[in-house]
């Protein structure tokens, strides 16, 4: 289990490694892309997108409340750890449904990031002048 990008000192997490680690020892990769969600990646799609190796990665957690404007969380991952997460998640049994306001502004969030692509490179941009006004070197909106 690793953020992608973590929150402290805003440096991203060694994927490639990880993922070349698990091809020597197989154990299950989960990542947590709360600041990388809508933020890297060609569609968005966080860090793991960005390194390309989404298809190498178990189960992604991650948060609406940051890159989508909204709130509540998400889990992507197979059908089989959904049944598990479902069946035996206890903080998932004792919690309800996000609104459905929520769900179309994520949703609506979602969209947008797919079709403004250009808002990627813009954030990139606004983070790399933020680190050199402040003289710091700038890896990640995490400044």
């Amino acid at each position: 289990v690793t953020d992608s990008l973590f929150s402290m000192d805003g440096t991203w997490a060694d994927l490639e490694g990880l993922v070349a680690l698990r091809a020597r020892r197989p154990f299950l990769l989960a990542i947590d892309e709360a600041h990388a969600s809508l933020v890297t990646g060609p569609s968005g799609g966080g860090w793991a997108e960005e390194c390309g190796v989404e298809r190498h990665v178990d189960v992604v957690v991650g948060t609406l409340s940051k890159g989508f404007g909204a709130h509540g969380g998400f889990v992507a991952c197979s059908r089989a750890v959904r049944a598990l997460l479902l069946n035996a998640g206890r903080p998932y049994v004792f919690s309800t449904a996000l609104p459905a306001p929520v769900v179309a502004a994520a949703h609506a969030a979602l969209r947008v990031s797919q079709q403004e692509v250009w808002r990627r490179d813009h954030l990139r941009a606004l983070w790399m002048r933020l680190g050199e006004r402040l003289g710091v070197e700038a890896r990640s909106p995490i400044v």
